[in-house]
């Protein structure tokens, strides 16, 4: 991971971010080719995550585009805090480092409070292909065999890719959002403080490094009931 002044702005309030990781996937969003894009950066109070998607090939494409989410839900929060609307802007990106930008507003602090705050980042990040993952997050068990087409909403549109979830079949119909307890390359099972992850009712959002140095990020969300 890298730092390179990168910075998360809430109302005026400054605070660094220490560290920065893009992951990407291929993906299909109405029949476009594109790339799925989670973006988790993390400092000693913040946790951001977004995720979009974005026409493109590789992530060199990324290079010089912009997204813009519009009531984006679980697929974009700060501390726990979901945007209401962000705009991300890429700057120069390849294959291992992307600087980026974004602007945006979440809900306020108390639950149904009105309030909005206004929040702004730059962030330097590593860039890596999202990681195929091996084994259940959850209990160990591979998942040689489960990799399907999977569909999903992001950042306001559905996108569709083929891979498995992190998450073996079993598993997945457990009730309730965990935060990963295994590497989902190796089946090592995490230790106190490797974990960082931020949830509310609909998604929750990590970013893990294994005692064996493999570093995982993802969003796990679930569908809002009536």
């Amino acid at each position: 991971m890298l730092a390179v002044g990168s910075f998360l702005r809430i109302d005026g309030a400054e605070a660094p971010l220490n560290a920065g990781r893009l992951t990407w996937y291929p993906a299909v969003s109405e029949h476009e080719r594109g790339l799925a894009v989670h973006l988790a950066a993390h400092g000693p109070r913040s946790l951001l995550h977004v995720a979009v998607f974005v026409p493109g090939v590789t992530p060199c494409d990324l290079s010089s585009r912009e997204a813009t989410i519009v009531e984006a839900g679980p697929d974009a929060a700060v501390d726990g805090r979901m945007f209401g609307a962000l705009l991300l802007r890429f700057g120069r990106v390849d294959d291992e480092r992307a600087v980026l930008s974004l602007d945006g507003e979440v809900e306020g602090i108390l639950s149904g409070s009105e309030a909005r705050s206004q929040v702004a980042a730059d962030i330097a990040c590593a860039v890596e292909a999202g990681e195929v993952p091996s084994f259940c997050q959850r209990c160990g068990a591979s998942l040689a065999g489960e990799s399907g087409l999977v569909g999903r909403m992001i950042g306001g549109r559905y996108v569709e890719f083929r891979r498995p979830l992190p998450i073996c079949r079993v598993c997945a119909a457990e009730p309730g959002l965990v935060p990963p307890v295994r590497c989902s390359q190796c089946a090592d099972v995490y230790a106190q403080g490797q974990v960082e992850w931020q949830s509310d009712e609909l998604a929750l959002a990590y970013t893990c490094t294994c005692s064996n140095g493999h570093t995982v990020s993802g969003l796990s969300t679930r569908p809002a009931t009536a």
